[in-house]
């Protein structure tokens, strides 16, 4: 018959008879009154990477001149795991503006890899000065050259920059540049932000603060001083085209 719990004792022996490792023999040995005894053998398999939970935050870093680096949190159920124990990390720094990847391999009674990526972007810029022309605004960002390639400034009639048009200039040393066709008398919000061109891709700094100013206005046509409409009649010259069809115009006829 099977012996109730109590009577028996239930004995680990291992390596050390530490805790169950990755790829390490165990046996188990049941102790019956009177020395009676039963024994298995058993191999501990090491837990992979996939059954737990990998804590990353994934927002893109700025570009600042010195080495940034991604750090990840994992966990088995309440099980915290430790980084060099359990599992290692290469790849997660970075210098440049770009693309990069990190990966997790497990260690000790974890298996497995998992790879994550990260980006770092360029710095903002701010617009330094907006100046309403007619129909046009003439715009100055700050110069940045550090992991800049250039600029692009964005405008619109809303401060919501809803049907916003967007114009992006190629040089980082270009820092000043004019909004033509735009509507007189209207008030434009107009924002900023810088790229970086890596292997084909463009990375972006985070928008400026929004500045605005406002078109002015037409000017209309102003009618000839009185003497210059005597100078055309003394000359036999046609006057301004706004005074075609009057009787001064069919005298030339």
């Amino acid at each position: 018959t099977n012996p109730r719990a109590k009577d028996y004792v239930l004995s680990l022996f291992g390596a050390a008879q530490e805790a169950p490792a990755e790829g390490i023999s165990y046996t188990v040995t049941v102790t019956y009154p009177g020395g009676q005894t039963g024994s298995a053998d058993f191999t501990v398999a090491p837990r992979s990477l996939s059954e737990c939970i990998i804590g990353f935050d994934g927002t893109a870093f700025t570009y600042n001149g010195a080495e940034q680096t991604k750090d990840v949190t994992i966990t088995y159920y309440d099980i915290a795991l430790v980084k060099d124990v359990d599992y290692t990390i290469t790849g997660n720094t970075g210098t440049n503006v770009g693309s990069y990847q990190l990966t997790i391999t497990g260690k000790g009674n974890y298996t497995g890899t998992k790879t994550l990526t990260f980006k770092i972007n360029p710095p903002k810029t701010t617009v330094s000065k907006l100046t309403g022309g007619k129909k046009s605004i003439t715009a100055v960002v700050t110069k940045k050259t550090a992991q800049v390639s250039s600029y692009q400034i964005q405008y619109s009639t809303s401060k919501s920059f809803s049907s916003a048009k967007t114009k992006t200039l190629t040089k980082n040393t270009t820092t000043k540049c004019t909004l033509k066709d735009l509507s007189a008398k209207k008030t434009y919000y107009v924002r900023v932000r810088t790229y970086k061109t890596v292997n084909g891709t463009k990375y972006y700094s985070g928008w400026s603060t929004v500045k605005y100013t406002k078109t002015k206005y037409t000017t209309p046509p102003t009618k000839p001083p009185r003497h210059s409409i005597f100078r055309c009649l003394r000359h036999k010259v046609s006057p301004l085209p706004f005074l075609k069809g009057s009787w001064i115009h069919s005298s030339f006829r």
